[in-house]
């Protein structure tokens, strides 16, 4: 932010470029929004962990089966994590302009640093489907009732219903977004065990297509939950710009959503029931879109203001 700031171009500073201020405020966004579901992944596992050592369990053992349980959170967090970094170094790269390829740059270092991040401790891909394998598994054991979720919603098509953007209450609205989205999940789950069945580890694009559902779910809920308590507990001055965040990612969530849903149900449904499933997902994934453009510059601004990252 500094380099953009300082940097001129055509008789202004780059950060005043509408083009600059959407890579700064996305940075912010994937910063805040992985901040965001590391709190509260790390909160659920010293919760764990503090209950198995009250239940009598050595310190080891407590730390490896708390640990154990939230598998699939920390797979996901790996993979929102190092993507979310990959994106912002490029994007300080892409700032820095041809400096950015320069030693005398930070943006050399990071860069080369960070494209490790989505090899290692397990590839991306190989997390993905630890993520889908392991949510999977928690429904057909019956840990989240998965099955009689899927079959109660599906019970009641015509009650599936977008939401109603005119709900006034900010956090209503925003976790009722957030139910939608995980009812798309487990209506899709249960339908692709029963047509791949022990086949389904050998559907891996499918596999990561839910993934990604279930990781950017996570993450936006987790922001939510973060935003909601800022407020609640009058920790910001402002809590308008957190909004902006929230608001910016749901708009990027849902737009990614609708693409693994369409991308999901195409790859193993056909004809009416196809069209009958792609309009359930559409339904699910109704939002009234905020005007991201606006809610950026306003990150950005802050950014800029604060000359480094204080959110």
């Amino acid at each position: 932010v500094n380099y953009a700031t300082e940097r001129k171009q055509f008789g202004a500073s780059l950060a005043d470029f509408g083009a600059i201020k959407h890579k700064l405020a996305e940075q912010v966004i994937k910063t805040f929004s992985t901040e965001s579901a590391v709190y509260r992944a790390s909160k659920d596992i010293q919760d764990d962990i503090t209950a198995f050592l009250e239940a009598g369990k050595p310190y080891g053992q407590a730390n490896i089966a708390a640990v154990a349980e939230f598998e699939p959170e920390c797979a996901l967090l790996k993979v929102y994590g190092s993507e979310s970094l990959d994106y912002i170094v490029d994007e300080l790269v892409q700032i820095y302009g041809g400096m950015g390829f320069s030693a005398e740059a930070p943006a050399d270092r990071s860069y080369r640093d960070s494209r490790i991040n989505r090899i290692f401790e397990g590839t991306n891909e190989i997390n993905r489907l630890i993520v889908a394998d392991a949510e999977l598994k928690r429904g057909l054991r019956h840990k989240i009732s998965l099955l009689e979720k899927a079959a109660e919603i599906l019970g009641n098509k015509e009650d599936i219903r977008a939401i109603d953007a005119s709900l006034t209450d900010y956090y209503a609205l925003h976790h009722a977004y957030v139910g939608q989205l995980k009812k798309a999940v487990v209506i899709l789950f249960p339908m692709l065990n029963n047509t791949f069945k022990k086949q389904l580890a050998y559907e891996e694009e499918i596999m990561m297509n839910v993934a990604n559902m279930l990781m950017y779910v996570y993450v936006l809920e987790s922001t939510l939950l973060r935003v909601e308590k800022l407020d609640n507990k009058g920790l910001k001055n402002d809590i308008s710009v957190y909004h902006d965040i929230l608001d910016v990612l749901l708009h990027n969530v849902m737009h990614i959503f609708r693409k693994e849903t369409v991308d999901a149900v195409s790859a193993f449904l056909e004809g009416k029931e196809k069209g009958e499933m792609l309009d359930i997902m559409q339904r699910l994934t109704f939002y009234n879109p905020v005007n991201a453009k606006e809610s950026r510059r306003r990150i950005a601004n802050k950014l800029i203001e604060d000359a480094c990252y204080k959110f």
